[in-house]
């Protein structure tokens, strides 16, 4: 499972817990114990929900490490032929500081390849567009 997966899955819990919890309190009040058990049931899901809320921060922080750790690409042996289009390496957006050791890009016949980092600019949209 990704990290991603696992956040997806935690906010999933959580929102069924606080759907439960809402059931739990909106029930009507006649029971034989005066509400012990029904009390007892909203406790228990609220400290399901602080531990899920607590289990998906420390999962955005090693996720945000994650994506804003990726320091290093080694990138080669890159070919374009016969109007083709190549987008390799890392959009801006997704990374800090990287490293890229890149070589071996050869582009033939009306190809292009955009290697490295690429900003804002680049609308992978328009470059994955053949020319007359």
């Amino acid at each position: 499972m990704t990290i991603q997966e696992h956040l997806d899955l935690t906010t999933e819990q959580q929102n069924e817990a606080q759907n439960r919890k809402q059931d739990l309190q909106e029930e009507p009040g006649d029971e034989e114990d005066g509400g012990a058990q029904r009390t007892l049931a909203i406790k228990e899901i609220e400290e399901q929900s602080r531990l899920l809320e607590t289990d998906q921060v420390s999962c955005g922080v090693v996720f945000s490490r994650v994506r804003s750790e990726r320091t290093g690409q080694d990138i080669g042996h890159i070919t374009t032929s016969d109007d083709s289009r190549a987008l390799v390496g890392l959009p801006e957006s997704v990374i800090g500081k990287v490293h890229q050791r890149i070589k071996n890009v050869t582009t033939e016949r009306n190809s292009a390849a955009a290697v490295g980092v690429f900003d804002s600019s680049v609308d992978m949209r328009d470059f994955f567009k053949r020319s007359p």
